[in-house]
Formats: C-alpha cells, structure tokens, sequence
C-alpha cells in the first residue's frame, strides 16, 4: 500500500458480466443481466474474504458487448456523460469491499476490447469522442483533446472513490504496448504526464494516493521494459499479463487431456525474467492469465467415468498460482476466469478459491513488512536421504521441479512433482527427501513444510548453518508438491529454540 502497510495479494477478477455478483453473464437476456444481486452479491463478497481473496481486479467498462449493439455496459456514453447504472454499479461493490475489507485495483480501459470495437466505442468521433472515426491508432497516446478526456475519466475515478480504503491501486493503461500502433517513447511521454497528474490529484484531493502501475502485454522485448514498465519511478509496481505458450493453451493434442505442468514452469521462467530486468526492486504481480486460447472451460478435457471433471483446471490453477509466488513475484497472479458453458461462467470454482486462501496464509507466514525476495531456483536441491557415514555424494531426485524466493532472512520454496497431463495416474509418493537451500549470510532458521492444497503445516523444524552453507532439511513424504517456507529467528528465539 502507499502507506507501507504490506497486503499479501491474492486476487480475483470482476467484471460487469460476473454472475457471482449479477444476475446472468449473458447480454441478449435485456438490461437486467449485469446489474449486481444486493442479497448475493454481499453473500459473494464475504464469501471471498472467507476464502482468502484480498484483491478484486476490474475494467470500468465492458467494452466487448458493444459487438451485440448493447451499450449499457460502457462507463460512459457519450464521452464524459458518465453511465449512472454502471456507477452505480461499481459503487455497490466499492461499499462491499469497505465492509468485507477488499482492495479494488482498477482498471482504466478494457484495451484491447476497445480497439477492437472502436467505431461504437464513445472515444470514436462516431460515436462523437475526440479520436480516430473508424480504427484506433496511436492519437490515444499522443492527441491533446484525447488526453484531456483520459484526465477527466481519471479525475472521475479519484473524486468518486479515491477517499475509499478500498482503492487499492489503478491500471492507467492495460497492455499498453499493445493495440495502438504506439511505440515505447510515445507510451513513455504519455506515462510521464499521466502517472504524476493521477498521483498529485489524489493527494491534493484526499491528502493519500492509490498506487499507480501501467500493465504490459506477452513476453514483450527489453526495448519497452527497460524504463518503461520496470523501473519507471512514476509506476509504484509492475504488472503484466501472461498468456504465451501453454499458459494460455494447456490442452494437450488431441483434446482428452491437460498438462498443468508446463504453464508453471512458463510463468517460472516468466517471473524470472522480469526480475531479472529490475535494477530497483518493486513488487511484481501478473494481473491476468489464464488458458484463454484453450477450448475452455478445460472441464471438457478432462472426463471421468464419463463426466466433465473441474479436476484439470483446478490443478492447472493451483500450479500457476503457486509458480508466480515461489519465483518472486508478489502473491498470485490474477486469472481471467472465463469459464463459458458452465453454471460458473466467469468466476473460479470453489476449490480454486480455496487455493488462493491457502496461498494467503502462506504469505502470512512470512514477515511480510520485511519481504524483498529474489529468485533463487539455482540455488535449490532434492537429493534422496543418505545413511549415516556414507561417503558417496547424495542423488538427485528425478522428476521434480524447485522454486523458491528469498532475501537475507526467510525465503519460500515449492517442489512440485512433474505429472502426467489431466486427467492421469497419480503421481508416486516422494518419501526421504532432502531440501538443500545454498545460504550466503547463516544463522537460525524456522522451518516449515506446508500442504498447499489442505493448508495445513505437516511439519515444523529448526536448523542452524553456518554462512556460505546449505540449509538442509527433510521433507516430508509429499505426492503433488510442497511449499516450504525458512524465517530467520531473533537471537532470543534462537536462544530458546535451542
């Protein structure tokens, strides 16, 4: 937070088409379909405090709808006459994240929905908005009249909800990189005046800030990261949305099956790299992913007993969750949890939910206020245990993948076990591990071995190690995976542990 308060991310996306609050996802079922059910909606929003969730992602508007020729789901329409319905709309869900203790991050404009509906978009002249007529382009980033209108929504946005606890944080532009045809010094110039004008009218209005990001679109080159997205000191976090390779298609040829392994380790290697870029450590978060290129809902890859099973896109959640925090980014990623053909629609299954609460009491298990993790996956080893005395050196346990995020004093760890795709044979259990963890600065360490899927702690130990040393523990017999999580002790808890 801009106060230094820490928040340990784990997130869901809303948006006005989500049934979990509203009264159906589909727009050909009249006007009613979007608005929030005041009963169930404040039953949901307590759900998801229940089940860990400490972040709601949004766009103001919903942008797609526009293809069907409905309108009511655009925040304003005609630019600058601000839609009273979906104000209103979002001032329900403002209310309940006060009640239930929810952080909102907001974004601005559903980019690429935008584009690709420009002509009936209300910034299209028209539709009598100051841009382009028929395709946009890069005026977005560059036309005077344009930016104006991109402060007046701004200004909208802090004097209607900028005083609220729950105004987490604004996405001034998602993918910003991507759909205008703008190259990175436009979007810079853009930011460099956007990003201090949001912050300094906030505080001028509300004496407090929301943090600030600008989120960037796939694996994208150094040329746009570098001073753009990553250390931009106007930016107070980097945000990202992932949806390359097997990440955005898990399903395996031939539709029967769906590999939940590979998209970890491609967010792993994604984490890495932008880590990697930073020169100045700021909080990381991809804020959408999700197997959008699939043929979703990946329920109906994954049949048992002749029955559409969630099991698949449960796993492939869990794992890409777990791969974004133990590789250093900050919580779990946020899903874009179209779900179509299902009574779900777009909203995570309960299970899921129940991942991201696990996930929140590991982050809690942490000191958070002190948490400034970088990558150390090469610093990681499992070996079989070795009997007393013996001299050959230990073996490595074949078919595990490690991760794992620290800084001086604590750090986190998960293995997880390579799996045949979903639905499969489960996976044999690894008993007599050994956890290796190279540490360069020693001392007393707590450890604790986590189940990430019940969220119980299945083991607790102490260890002490000199520095430039391993920190070598045994693992607990595990099938799918562990998270393993190391905290320095204060000298008096040392004294005691011992």
């Amino acid at each position: 937070m801009e106060d230094g308060t820490p928040l340990p991310v784990t997130s869901f996306h809303h948006q006005i088409v989500g049934p979990p609050f509203c009264y159906d996802w589909n727009p050909t079922r009249g006007p009613k379909y979007w608005q929030y059910q005041p009963v169930k909606g404040a039953e949901f929003a307590a759900l998801l405090r229940q089940q860990g969730v400490t972040v709601i992602r949004i766009y103001l508007e919903e942008a797609y709808i526009l293809e069907w020729g409905n309108r009511i789901g655009m925040f304003q329409d005609p630019i600058g006459a601000y839609n009273p319905e979906v104000v209103a709309f979002w001032d329900r869900l403002f209310d309940w994240s006060d009640e239930f203790g929810l952080k909102l991050l907001v974004g601005m404009y559903h980019s690429d929905q935008v584009v690709r509906n420009w002509p009936r978009h209300p910034y299209s002249a028209n539709c009598g908005g100051p841009g382009p007529r028929d395709k946009a382009n890069a005026m977005w980033y560059t036309d005077s009249c344009i930016r104006e209108c991109q402060k007046r929504d701004l200004r909208f946005v802090i004097d209607r909800w900028g005083r609220r606890d729950s105004l987490f944080a604004i996405d001034l532009m998602p993918e910003a990189n991507l759909h205008w045809g703008a190259g990175p010094q436009l979007v810079a110039a853009w930011c460099k005046d956007m990003a201090p004008y949001a912050r300094q009218y906030a505080r001028s209005r509300w004496g407090k800030a929301p943090l600030l990001t600008m989120s960037s679109g796939g694996d994208i080159p150094s040329q746009w990261q570098q001073g753009l997205f990553v250390d931009n000191p106007d930016l107070d976090f980097v945000a990202t949305h992932v949806y390359d390779g097997k990440v955005g298609d898990p399903v395996v040829a031939g539709g029967k099956a769906v590999d939940c392994i590979t998209p970890a380790l491609e967010v792993n290697r994604h984490v890495r790299r932008m880590l990697a870029f930073m020169k100045t450590r700021k909080p990381y978060l991809v804020t959408e992913t999700g197997p959008i290129r699939a043929d979703v809902p990946l329920d109906k890859h994954c049949v048992i007993n002749g029955v559409q099973s969630p099991l698949a896109d449960e796993e492939y959640f869990h794992n890409v969750i777990w791969a974004h925090f133990a590789s250093g980014a900050s919580g779990s990623p946020t899903r874009w949890a179209f779900r179509p053909d299902t009574p779900e629609g777009y909203v995570l299954t309960r299970v899921m939910f129940g991942y991201l609460g696990v996930l929140r009491r590991v982050q809690l298990a942490l000191d958070l206020p002190l948490f400034a993790p970088a990558n150390i996956d090469n610093l990681l080893r499992l070996t079989a245990a070795q009997p007393r005395g013996a001299v050959s050196p230990p073996q490595d346990v074949d078919g595990v993948y490690l991760m794992g995020a620290a800084d001086r004093d604590q750090g986190v760890v998960w293995v997880l076990q390579n799996q045949v795709p979903v639905p499969g044979a489960e996976p044999p259990l690894i008993e007599g591990s050994v956890l290796a963890v190279m540490d360069r600065s020693g001392g007393d360490y707590a450890v604790q071995f986590w189940d990430t899927r019940r969220g119980t702690v299945v083991g607790e130990t102490n260890v002490s190690v000199p520095a430039l040393s391993f920190i070598r523990v045994s693992v607990p017999a595990f099938r799918h995976d562990v998270a393993v999580v190391f905290k320095k002790l204060k000298p008096a808890a040392a004294a005691n542990a011992k």
